[in-house]
């Protein structure tokens, strides 16, 4: 984000330069008005002179200023949207009191402790049901959750189905071999496992926290033009040597889909994921052109994300029906050779009977050792986040604010043990 000591200025100056553009598409549409030109002249000049103005970033940066902190974003943030359709999903049934695994005890202290940070919504399911379930004010099973970066781990899914249907080799493939524009660039030599582990040398080492409006960081999550803005990012290290947690990986990883598959990214979703697991319709970020932020900004109700969530704890089958190979799975929440605790845009927890391998940047937020295996999918923050519990096939989703004080084992070792610590 812009520091606030520069946050006013910025703001300031960005509503002028918009306000002037404003004024000259006005001018220019009026000058063509009076003009012989057909009405759809008109719009075409219009629209032409909006993109060279970028009104669409402006106008999302400017939002970006007003309110950095907000949680979660308003609507219009993720406006305008694409829906991933589905159909009429099967509410999660609730689990038979004497069949829960975890004790009203434990997952009371869970909650409170969750409640005490910001806390929405808190859901734990297995076997198809919820075992325990809280919404907070205004929402419920059938609300749509902006989950944020839970929206990277499926562009991993969606290329171990690629994988599955012939479309892509393997993961040792080159991107060049997919992305024209780096046929011949040396970016072109990253391969898709470096984009899925996050080593794709694209990405600081550090993700910064002061970002200018014209740095490709923030044109990823904001600008009018995704894919352009993806084949514009810099190689600032060798590829496969540093893992640097970011979001144009993620993209990269879409744009790959698309064009291995001949689908667009939302498609191949739908096709390989929604459909077949009968989930209820979601929605995903666009940019100016249409493009998905395959990165961020998934809008899905929370049943419909702990559906995902068993269906990778069985192994990529749900309900009878395989959606994704078994070995792809285990790839998925496997150690990375570059960080012990990420694998395919997914995380592993750092677990109690181990030595903490990794600092800081590449743990998230996980300082006190989990009671058992855990994987999690989320972002870097880590506290919207879906665990994985492989040893007790269950899911706990926990979506809200990112609290200055959070542990990313608390929630699961309370409901465990009731303790925080292990």
């Amino acid at each position: 984000m812009i520091p606030k000591h520069l946050s006013t200025a910025y703001k300031a100056v960005f509503t002028v330069a918009v306000a002037l553009a404003v004024s000259l598409a006005a001018t220019k549409t009026a000058v063509s008005a009076d003009s012989s030109e057909p009405l759809i002249e008109q719009k075409r000049q219009q629209l032409e002179q909006a993109r060279v103005d970028d009104l669409f970033f402006w106008e999302r940066y400017l939002r970006r200023l007003d309110s950095p902190g907000q949680f979660p974003q308003p609507d219009s943030f993720y406006v305008p949207s694409q829906l991933i359709e589905g159909g009429a999903s099967l509410p999660l049934a609730s689990m038979p009191v004497h069949n829960r695994r975890i004790s009203e005890a434990h997952w009371r202290s869970a909650l409170d402790w969750a409640l005490q940070r910001d806390t929405q919504v808190m859901v734990v399911a297995r076997a198809g049901r919820v075992e325990f379930a809280h919404y907070g004010s205004g929402r419920d099973a059938g609300s749509l959750l902006p989950v944020r970066s839970i929206a990277k781990p499926l562009t991993a899914m969606a290329i171990g189905a690629a994988i599955a249907d012939g479309s892509i080799r393997n993961i040792e493939q080159p991107i060049g071999e997919f992305l024209q524009a780096w046929r011949n660039d040396p970016r072109g030599r990253i391969t898709i496992e470096q984009l899925l582990t996050m080593s794709s040398g694209l990405t600081p080492r550090v993700f910064p926290t002061a970002i200018e409006p014209t740095s490709v960081i923030l044109q990823l999550a904001e600008g009018s033009d995704v894919g352009a803005i993806s084949l514009a990012h810099p190689l600032l290290d060798e590829p496969g040597m540093q893992f640097a947690w970011g979001n144009v990986e993620s993209q990269l990883l879409s744009m790959v889909i698309e064009a291995a598959t001949g689908s667009s990214y939302r498609d191949y979703l739908q096709q390989k994921i929604w459909k077949p697991m009968g989930l209820g319709t979601s929605s995903l970020n666009v940019d100016r052109e249409g493009q998905t932020r395959a990165f961020c900004c998934l809008r899905i109700r929370a049943d419909d994300l702990l559906k995902i969530g068993l269906m990778l704890l069985n192994g990529g089958e749900w309900q009878g029906q395989r959606i994704l190979p078994r070995e792809w799975v285990e790839l998925m929440f496997s150690p990375s050779a570059i960080n012990p605790y990420h694998g395919y845009q997914t995380f592993i927890g750092w677990s109690q009977g181990g030595p903490r391998l990794a600092g800081p940047p590449l743990i998230v937020r996980n300082e006190v050792p989990f009671t058992e295996p855990t994987w999690f999918l989320g972002g870097l923050g880590g506290t919207t986040t879906l665990w994985l519990l492989p040893k007790r096939a269950t899911a706990v989703l926990r979506f809200g604010n990112d609290p200055k004080e959070w542990e990313n084992s608390s929630i699961i070792n309370l409901l465990l043990t009731g303790e925080t610590q292990p």
